[in-house]
């Protein structure tokens, strides 16, 4: 099996080379193809097996109707799944949180048995800011909103 990987941000490269490491031990050989971004990001959707970021989203909802939903341009993998479908078009269209929960968790349920990808890890995001500085609100995508913030004198 190839493994295809960007060579920037570093880290991606780093957690790749980590999995093939793992999955080694497991008797599962795969060998990385490590390219530039702008080849990468070229034919992302054509590649058979690869290291794909996905960047936050308010609702994650969002990420799964943009890259799994059946027929999406987005969707790298193929996957289709009609009651993964039907879930997210009634999550989209839920507002009461207990009732967002459980269709979450359905989902979940399928990603776990049928889903087509192999998450190896998340993101811990974490900053610092001089308690001068107030309005800080902590950004899953590291964003800075500096209409929000005021520094103290």
């Amino acid at each position: 099996l190839e493994l295809v990987v960007k060579t920037q941000p570093a880290q991606e490269l780093y957690a790749a080379q980590v999995m093939v490491e793992e999955w080694a031990k497991a008797g599962i050989r795969v060998e990385l193809a490590v390219m530039p971004e702008s080849l990468f990001w070229g034919g992302w959707i054509d590649h058979p097996f690869s290291l794909t970021p996905w960047g936050h989203r308010p609702l994650a909802a969002m990420i799964l109707s943009l890259a799994y939903r059946s027929g999406v341009p987005w969707n790298e993998s193929s996957f289709s799944n009609e009651e993964f479908d039907n879930l997210l078009t009634q999550i989209n269209g839920t507002v009461d949180p207990d009732e967002r929960i459980e269709i979450t968790g359905r989902i979940m349920e399928i990603m776990r048995e049928v889903g087509p990808i192999a998450q190896p890890a998340f993101m811990q995001v974490s900053s610092a800011y001089n308690t001068r500085v107030k309005g800080v609100v902590m950004h899953p995508t590291q964003t800075i909103f500096f209409d929000d913030l005021a520094i103290e004198v």
